[in-house]
């Protein structure tokens, strides 16, 4: 288990020793000139803590876009980031910075931590690596200090090339192992730990590009640790989505390596948040198809409905899923949800 300093004896502004910069919010206009109240999206982005509370009337207001980001996506400090989520905010557009906040780690990210990583340490930890049982936790120092940096596989290998000297043998070398993620999913249990689940780094393009079958398990105190898996048991794994129903996480989707996705397939594994233990769910009904990038959200003690989000039919055919589905975790069944009169 990797111990971080308790996020709970220090604010989140110095958590990490240095406060935050943000840009100091101008007041919202109350005398008709020609200045605009600013918005739930900008007093987020400034970590106005007293007007996002004030500015929460409607769930809209939490799915209103400016620019492409949302109130959520511009939140960085814990109590904003929970303010909203507690307000309904779809967690899926949380930022970087916010999840590193909700885990306990500082919301900055910095290389100051890859200090304590010799070079040596960085050559042989450097790839990811799948497990050989389910689970296996893995004490990586390396990974640690990228789960803590917060920072991407180029800045980390910027680090070690300019401090030692060492750098990737070319462009095709495999991927520098990242805690820097999209399409990472992240699961609260009501004990105060929060599971992080695969999610990617970067594009296809990008020598960096890895797609991870890895879960994080952050406890309270600031520590974690890392699970890994068989590639055959669970496989790299983004765009997904993480439900929480009694002890058990279920994880539904999944975008994935082109050569892997198996269409009209829908992928589900449960998660025991006790033993940390994976396994694939076999479902029957009507499945939503390969679908990622949706919302999945626990309807009751054993359904969760799943909307919206992308479905792959072929390599040349994606579209919209605009179909709500209900899957019945006790049956394990799948079926279209039927429209409310």
């Amino acid at each position: 288990m990797s111990t971080a300093p308790n996020p709970n004896s220090q604010s989140d502004e110095t958590a990490s020793g240095v406060a935050l910069v943000r840009p100091s919010p101008s007041p919202p206009s109350s005398n008709g000139d020609s200045e605009e109240p600013m918005s739930l999206i900008q007093a987020a982005l400034v970590d106005n803590y007293d007007l996002v509370v004030e500015k929460l009337e409607t769930t809209r207001d939490l799915e209103r876009e400016e620019y492409g980001e949302t109130a959520l996506s511009n939140a960085c400090s814990l109590r904003t980031v929970s303010v909203l989520l507690a307000a309904g905010a779809n967690i899926k557009r949380i930022s970087h910075q916010g999840r590193r906040a909700l885990v306990g780690l500082p919301p900055e990210c910095s290389d100051e931590v890859l200090s304590t990583i010799s070079p040596q340490q960085f050559l042989s930890d450097r790839c990811r690596r799948f497990g050989t049982k389910n689970p296996d936790h893995l004490n990586v120092p390396f990974w640690d200090a990228m789960i803590r940096s917060g920072v991407s596989a180029f800045e980390a290998g910027q680090y070690f090339e300019q401090k030692f000297a060492v750098k990737r043998e070319s462009f095709f070398s495999p991927a520098t192992w990242c805690a820097e993620r999209h399409g990472q999913s992240i699961a609260r249990l009501p004990d105060g730990r929060v599971i992080q689940v695969g999610g990617e780094h970067e594009d296809s393009y990008d020598p960096d590009f890895c797609i991870y079958n890895d879960v994080w398990e952050h406890h309270s105190d600031g520590s974690f640790v890392v699970y890994s898996y068989p590639e055959d048991v669970f496989p790299p794994t983004d765009n997904h989505s993480s439900t929480l129903m009694g002890t058990h996480v279920y994880i539904i989707g999944c975008q994935g390596y082109g050569e892997k996705r198996r269409y009209g397939h829908t992928p589900v594994f449960r998660l025991d948040t006790a033993t940390f233990v994976i396994e694939e769910v076999e479902m029957t009904g009507e499945a939503p198809g390969w679908i990622y990038q949706h919302a999945a959200v626990a309807v009751s003690e054993r359904e969760i409905c799943v909307s919206g989000g992308k479905v792959i039919k072929s390599e040349v055919d994606e579209g919209e899923n605009d179909v709500e589905y209900i899957l019945d975790v006790s049956e394990c069944r799948w079926r279209r949800k039927t429209p409310d009169l």
